[in-house]
């Protein structure tokens, strides 16, 4: 598998899990450094990530996920479907700079 497609199947992963959304997501690829070492970081560590569960190390272990993440990788590739992975800051700074650039524009047509 090339790199992109590695990298890929821990990002879908990541979306499987139950009980995480965003920002889960986000809080667990910050204090793991990426979102591979999410899956590669000890329990012991998980654990005391604030808001992370037993069961939710025992979901992030589950090892069908990356079985369910080779299936859309397939599919994703089949389709020849391209995709995007953001964290929700992202999508949130993006949204507000727009929001910011719309005020401004509002405001100079007032002006002229």
């Amino acid at each position: 598998m090339n790199e992109n497609l590695n990298l890929l199947i821990y990002k879908i992963a990541i979306t499987l899990i139950p009980g995480v959304g965003p920002v889960t997501a986000k809080k667990l690829i910050n204090e793991c450094g990426s979102v591979e070492a999410v899956f590669n970081e000890q329990s012991s560590r998980l654990i005391k990530i604030e808001g992370i569960k037993d069961k939710l190390v025992a979901d992030i272990r589950d090892k069908n996920l990356f079985r369910k993440a080779e299936k859309e990788i397939a599919f994703i590739t089949e389709k020849n479907i391209k995709t995007m992975f953001f964290l929700m800051i992202t999508i949130h700074s993006v949204l507000n700079n727009a929001l910011m650039l719309h005020y401004y524009c509002i405001h100079l047509d007032q002006r002229i």
